[in-house]
């Protein structure tokens, strides 16, 4: 919120909200993909995924060790109003220009302790940026007020893949540590669930 006229309150961060993604994954080459991913909660991001070590998704058999890095970007502007983002806004009248960046990597090691089956673990950084430009008819402190929110993400995960003849479900339990501007470090966990179509 915008107490006391100030850009520079506290985040008021939950931990209660449930984002949804789509994500569509195409093999470019044997050992290099792009991932190309939309969520409800930010723009849309664009990755690159190399496989450093073992067999490919589509030869991998039991007892295959893989490494795969990933490095992905995205950026997305959108308006948005008090009307529309009680969250943001609060009580106050206010219009926004809202500009998200993300820079993601991460590193993921894999195994297969059955050929259907994969388990990895992954750990990955995020650096996100938010800039917002207000508008404001009923407060002339805050009008045409330019403000940066940032933080840099540190998170780890485990989970398991299990594969099918023409889909695949995926259970991804992780952990996330943001320090958000104007804000402590805080830590998140979350539970992830997937369904996949296979397209050969």
């Amino acid at each position: 919120d915008f107490q006391n006229d100030q850009t520079n309150n506290p985040l008021g961060l939950r931990n209660n909200t449930t984002s949804q993604t789509v994500a569509v994954d195409l093999g470019l080459m044997e050992q290099l993909d792009f991932v190309l991913k939309q969520s409800n909660i930010g723009p849309t991001v664009y990755t690159a995924k190399y496989q450093i070590l073992g067999a490919s998704r589509r030869e991998a058999k039991k007892d295959n060790k893989s490494l795969s890095v990933t490095l992905g970007y995205g950026m997305g502007l959108t308006d948005t109003s008090s009307d529309t983002d009680s969250d943001l806004f609060g009580n106050e009248d206010f219009d926004a220009e809202v500009e998200q960046t993300l820079l993601e990597a991460s590193v993921i090691y894999g195994y297969r302790p059955h050929d259907d089956t994969l388990l990895y673990t992954s750990f990955q950084v995020t650096k996100h940026d938010i800039n917002i430009s207000l508008e404001s008819s009923s407060n002339a402190n805050l009008n045409n007020q330019d403000f940066t929110l940032n933080t840099w993400a540190y998170g780890v995960s485990a989970g398991a893949i299990r594969y099918f003849s023409t889909f695949f479900m995926n259970l991804e339990a992780s952990a996330q540590t943001t320090d958000w501007t104007n804000n402590d470090p805080m830590t998140y966990a979350f539970i992830n669930l997937a369904v996949g179509w296979k397209w050969n």
